[in-house]
């Protein structure tokens, strides 16, 4: 059966320090990736393979096969692109360098085939550039498995995570999660606004009692004492008075008298 590793990354930028920027998936998914940045240290040599055994916080037994590269002006040019005419530096003119290999779970192998450190070289050269982009906003991503061309006695790791088996890209979904964007947040708060404005407009027209309408106020004509010699006596009406008109409060049946 195959052996199957995972390649990494650890580097520092042209600001910040150095950090592990490309691990295994199921380290990322445990929170352990940060094993790699505190086992490796760079090498005097440069693409020399050193083996190293350490555990993961959780007690899993990994080896880490890493090399330092010095980074080259053709590496951090975009495909398709002229390189700059100088090698990349950091604030401090020192040369830039990536620490990169390979983890897999288990010991006692035999030191890598070029092949396995070429297939990782580039995995993390790639990454490398998405990281100057923008340093501050980069996050760690997720590197393919693949078969190694020359192991020893390394088993294929068993009961991983859908992430860490080789051939599954995680880099978008498990490292990379997109935040939600300002103008989504600014179309869910308005429409949260308008929501409850209705709501309150709805329950204040509820509540709101109908105003009183007042009853009309008769008018009264006051009778002269003397009728007058040019108007003939008022006859006695037939029509019967209206009965007074009480304003009853709303809601309440009007009172018998």
């Amino acid at each position: 059966m195959s052996a199957y590793a995972w390649p990494f990354l650890v580097a520092r930028g042209r600001r910040l320090g150095y950090r592990t920027l490309l691990a295994p998936g199921f380290l990322i998914a445990a929170g352990e990736h940060g094993v790699l940045d505190d086992t490796v240290v760079p090498d005097t040599r440069e693409d020399r393979a050193t083996v190293v055994e350490t555990e993961t916080p959780s007690g899993r037994r990994i080896s880490i096969v890493h090399a330092t590269h010095i980074v080259t002006a053709e590496d951090v040019a975009d495909p398709g692109t002229p390189p700059a005419e100088r090698a990349p530096r950091d604030t401090h003119s020192r040369p830039l360098q990536l620490i990169y290999g390979f983890v897999y779970v288990g010991g006692g192998a035999a030191p890598p085939g070029p092949d396995d450190l070429r297939i990782c070289r580039e995995a993390s050269l790639s990454a490398y550039r998405r990281f100057l982009a923008d340093e501050e906003a980069f996050r760690v991503e997720a590197g393919h498995g693949f078969a190694l061309r020359s192991h020893g006695d390394v088993t294929e790791p068993e009961e991983m995570t859908p992430s860490s088996m080789p051939g599954i890209d995680t880099t978008e979904t498990a490292t990379n999660t997109k935040r939600p964007s300002r103008a989504g947040v600014a179309i869910l708060l308005i429409g949260a606004v308008t929501l409850i404005s209705v709501v309150v407009l709805a329950m204040t027209r509820l509540t709101t009692p109908e105003p009183t309408i007042p009853c009309p106020t008769p008018s009264v004509v006051a009778a002269s004492q003397t009728p007058s010699p040019k108007q003939p006596t008022a006859a006695k009406s037939d029509v019967k008075p209206k009965k007074s008109c009480t304003p009853q409060p709303p809601g309440e049946k009007p009172q018998s008298r």
